[in-house]
């Protein structure tokens, strides 16, 4: 059976529908675009337009091993590891003499010194100006451990404030004086290293020293190079879109018939040529029947239907009649 198709005799035909609103829901044509992912004020956005082959992906993570911000690539994923490191606690300054040992109530490097003075008018201990003094009222192999721990059992609170004081036992004797000696090896904590340690501007200085590998998937940029990150990411690919060619063509006008304004297409008939041009045909007739003033230059009838093909079908005629200009072919105007 010979057919021929709506989109066989017009090229551009598009079958295009409405909403329930009344707009057409033709497709829009688009640019194919790059994937993008943007977290904590960074933008990685893939080098290559469209839904890639190998679709890049981007990892953000801490890691023990990393030396500031490092970025690597394996295929088409990118890991930028950023160093982390634990806290390290604060220690005491401390002080070991005779088997007496000072130590300091406040971490880090307190500045304190120990002074013992032999051969004073009487025992006594004080704390004053980063300086603890403590009088003997003999010489100092006449005194023992446990004399210095009377003395701070009986010390006021700006001693035991200052100072944490311990023996070994209460009996051995001292050995030496001490002449401003001071408490040592005491340090502040050392904070964590995260993730939020870091500034979007380190990142970018890293990324401008990354390998060509990583560089060749994607591009970065950033928000504010004074914010620190936040989190980490978990792999995330990049979502680029292909370019859609749309219903329409670009730069053209389109005649927007309303299917059932031609005689007797049914839907799903819409590219049966056959179909497509009677119903126009017929519907065009029966229009300008209808005119009190018919046009003279394109005048279109038809025949009443009669039997065809030995009784099993009918025929019907149509017939179109067109006047041209004498200058060219084109339909003439109608006086």
């Amino acid at each position: 059976m010979a057919t021929i198709n709506t989109t066989g005799i017009f090229p551009s035909t598009s079958f295009i529908a409405t909403n329930g609103s009344g707009d057409l829901q033709e497709v829009v044509s688009s640019v194919a675009t790059n994937g993008s992912v943007t977290h904590d004020g960074l933008t990685f956005t893939a080098v290559g337009a469209g839904e890639l082959a190998n679709v890049p992906t981007i990892t953000i993570e801490e890691s023990a091993t990393a030396t500031g911000v490092e970025f690597t690539a394996s295929g088409s994923d990118i890991t930028m590891s950023v160093q982390s490191t634990d806290s390290i606690p604060a220690t005491f300054d401390e002080l070991v003499s005779d088997g007496i040992t000072y130590r300091a109530e406040t971490a880090g490097d307190s500045g304190i010194l120990v002074t013992i003075n032999e051969s004073q008018g009487a025992d006594a201990m004080a704390f004053s100006a980063g300086v603890l003094t403590i009088d003997l009222d003999d010489v100092v192999g006449n005194k023992t451990q446990g004399d210095i721990a009377d003395l701070y059992a009986l010390a006021d609170l700006s001693v035991k404030d200052s100072i944490e004081l311990t023996i070994t036992d209460h009996v051995t004797a001292l050995t030496a004086a001490l002449n401003a000696e001071p408490l040592i090896s005491g340090t502040d904590e050392i904070p964590a290293v995260t993730i939020g340690s870091y500034t979007q501007g380190q990142v970018e200085t890293a990324f401008a020293g990354a390998p060509s590998e990583v560089t060749a998937i994607a591009s970065l940029s950033i928000a504010d190079a004074g914010t620190n990150l936040q989190t980490v990411k978990a792999q995330t690919s990049f979502n680029g879109s292909d370019a859609v060619a749309g219903n329409l063509d670009a730069d053209s006008d389109y005649i927007l018939i309303k299917r059932t304004d031609l005689h007797d297409l049914e839907s799903g008939e819409q590219n049966d040529g056959r179909k497509f041009m009677w119903g126009l045909i017929h519907k065009a007739e029966s229009v300008f029947a209808a005119l009190p003033d018919k046009p003279v230059n394109f005048t279109i009838s038809k025949t009443n239907p009669v039997t065809a093909d030995q009784g099993t079908s009918l025929s019907q005629a149509y017939s179109v009649k067109v006047k041209y200009g004498i200058q060219n072919l084109d339909l003439k105007v109608e006086s």
